[in-house]
């Protein structure tokens, strides 16, 4: 692409973003190796399949564009502002990003499309491999298998970040904050996490082998699995599971059951408000009416369970399952939702009856406010008549999903 034609598209990209006409910059497939581009504003800019190979990018504006499958190889984004663009299966292998803000940018794997239909295609993974990452911002970005082996993340913020399945072998995260992170079945062998706040964070099944751990905060860390041979530890503590406290959460979840079966004849409701329930599968439970404000579910799963009219809000149900889970007239309000498995849910109003099973007239619809549900799959899920006002929408997958009536206002939608 002549650098002419490049200066042109940037102008009217500006006009757009304006919203004095214009045209939204679409560098699809361009060849822009070597380009120098620093400071530029393609904030929401198309540029799938763009090779960036070597490119000068410092402080360029790139947030919620569309980089799908990008080739950044070599380039340099220190500085950049990449928060909420579309990176899934791009290239950053040996890439600057020190300083860049990659917050709730996606760098899952992606499907390469070919002409045989909408199902076919190559998975390709996104490969960070080497890339500087010290002091960036990368809270809440979607990182799930991605290759970052070897790379350097030192002082990095990622907070709530989504690691689930990645390769960090060999890698400096030196008080990096992981803190909320999901580092579920993560590879950190030979690793330096010196530092690191690992407060909360989901290391299940995770391989620390030979991982220097002195000075970590592993406090609330979920490590069921975990391997830490020939970790070099210093004081950091690995948390101890309490089998107690989850063989009684688990009787409360009972006695709750017993109840609701026996119309309050035998048991008691669950107060399990805060609680911390990772540790068990919910699966097909009936939860109705239980109080689980603050709980932590992440991961758990919940797949067909009866929750209707429960208080979930503010829980952490990231990465959770619940396909055709009952949420009719549940409060979500503020939960982590975050990478949730919706599939066919079931979040329509519930009509609320007295304490006799007389009909009151009225009803009660699910309460999704102020949700995070980015990157959910929300594949035939019915929520008619929901309130999702404010919630955040962006990345999800919403096949034959039903809106029929929600409250939608300042819902965020990927555009």
């Amino acid at each position: 692409m002549r650098p002419q034609d490049v200066r042109e598209t940037i102008k009217q990209h500006r006009s757009w973003l304006a919203n004095k006409g214009g045209k939204r910059a679409d560098l699809s497939l361009a060849s822009l190796q070597n380009a120098d581009l620093q400071g530029q504003i393609l904030r929401q800019a198309k540029c799938t399949g763009t090779d960036f190979t070597r490119a000068k990018l410092q402080d360029i504006d790139f947030s919620e564009s569309d980089l799908f499958g990008a080739n950044f190889h070599f380039a340099k984004l220190a500085g950049a502002n990449l928060a909420g663009a579309d990176m899934r299966g791009s290239k950053l292998r040996s890439t600057n990003l020190k300083r860049a803000n990659l917050a709730g940018a996606d760098l899952r794997e992606g499907m390469l499309m070919k002409a045989a239909g909408p199902d076919s295609g190559d998975i390709v993974m996104s490969d960070l491999t080497a890339c500087a990452l010290d002091g960036a911002k990368l809270n809440g970005t979607n990182l799930n298998k991605a290759k970052m082996d070897r790379c350097t993340a030192t002082n990095a913020e990622m907070k709530g970040a989504m690691l689930e399945g990645v390769t960090l072998r060999d890698a400096n995260l030196t008080g990096a904050d992981l803190s909320g992170a999901n580092l579920s079945g993560v590879d950190l062998c030979g690793s330096n996490l010196s530092g690191c706040n690992l407060q909360g964070a989901n290391l299940k099944n995770a391989l620390l082998e030979s991982v220097e751990l002195d000075g970590a905060d592993l406090t609330s860390a979920f490590v069921d699995g975990a391997s830490f041979t020939f970790a070099n530890l210093g004081d950091t503590v690995i948390p101890e599971p309490d089998p107690n406290e989850t063989k009684m959460l688990a009787e409360k979840i009972r006695s709750h059951q017993d109840w609701v079966k026996s119309f309050g004849k035998k048991g008691k409701p669950a107060d399990l408000h805060d609680a911390d329930l990772r540790r068990l599968d919910l699966s097909g439970h009936i939860l109705s009416g239980v109080n689980l404000k603050g709980a932590n579910l992440s991961g758990v799963s919940l797949c067909g369970a009866q929750l209707s009219l429960c208080d979930l809000s503010g829980a952490d149900l990231s990465g959770a399952d619940l396909s055709k889970a009952d949420l009719c007239g549940t409060n979500l309000s503020g939960a982590n939702l975050v990478y949730t498995t919706l599939k066919g849910a079931n979040m329509t109003p519930i009509a609320l009856k007295t304490g006799k099973g007389e009909d009151t007239q009225r009803s009660m619809p699910t309460n999704l406010s102020t949700c995070d549900i980015r990157f959910a799959d929300l594949s035939g899920a019915n929520l008619s008549g929901a309130n999702l006002c404010n919630a955040d929408l962006r990345s999800v997958t919403r096949k034959k999903t039903v809106f029929e009536g929600a409250k939608l206002d300042g819902v965020l939608l990927t555009r």
